[in-house]
């Protein structure tokens, strides 16, 4: 009588032990859930911004591949300006909802066994501390080193400004080509130097119209052979 009475009070405690137990995994997992949405949001304020403006900088040089005459580079230009656009509106989009897919699959992976929880925990650890690690370097000792040589790396920045404005306008200069569309190279140098100064040292790239040949043959009449008597 008495397990027949205490019998339903254990399967009672088990199964409100066992609600409990699921509750909690839960709670933990909706907590966890909710700091990788935090942790992705945080992240994309801040590279968003910075990504969209590499992307787009990119692309509007590809893009500038139009102003060409050659076809190809104007096919590759749209090409690869697309392609970057589109790459950044793909990892927006997807990245987040991949990390967020992969993360509850590693989850669910883990907790099956004992040995492959307990490397998850060493390498969660490695992960962890390298974090710390980072966020010490980026947070503390890179802004203190930058702040330590501010004045010399602005007088270096003044420097390399003034000599880049110096070799854009006084020596060596660049400018645009003028005879040759698909010029690389500076105009002085010895493989531009026939592309850029063919039109005119050289009279068949003055525009003339091209000459017809004729082959003249003299001192044979086109008639029969006839063999003499002498013979």
């Amino acid at each position: 009588d008495a397990r027949k009475i205490w019998s339903p009070m254990l399967l009672n405690c088990d199964a409100n032990n066992t609600k409990e137990e699921n509750s909690d995994k839960e709670e933990l997992m909706e907590y966890h859930r909710k700091q990788v949405i935090s942790g992705l949001n945080d992240a994309l304020s801040h590279s968003a911004i910075s990504m969209f403006v590499t992307s787009a900088t990119t692309a509007v040089a590809f893009f500038a591949n139009l102003a060409s005459e050659i076809v190809v580079l104007r096919c590759f230009g749209i090409y690869a300006g697309t392609l970057m656009l589109i790459n950044y509106i793909l990892v927006i989009i997807i990245l987040p909802a991949a990390i967020i897919v992969t993360d509850t699959g590693v989850k669910i992976f883990t907790t099956s066994k004992f040995f492959i929880s307990k490397l998850k925990y060493r390498i969660a650890s490695f992960w962890h501390n390298a974090a710390t690690n980072f966020d010490k370097m980026f947070n503390r000792l890179i802004p203190q080193i930058v702040y330590i040589i501010r004045l010399p790396l602005i007088l270096l920045t003044f420097i390399v400004f003034a000599l880049s404005i110096y070799a854009i306008a006084k020596k060596p200069g660049i400018r645009l080509p003028e005879r040759n569309s698909i010029q690389f190279l500076r105009s002085n140098h010895p493989y531009e130097w026939f592309d850029e100064n063919a039109a005119t040292l050289f009279d068949f790239s003055i525009g003339q119209q091209p000459k017809m040949n004729v082959v003249a043959v003299w001192g044979i009449k086109p008639t029969t052979l006839v063999i003499k008597k002498i013979f």
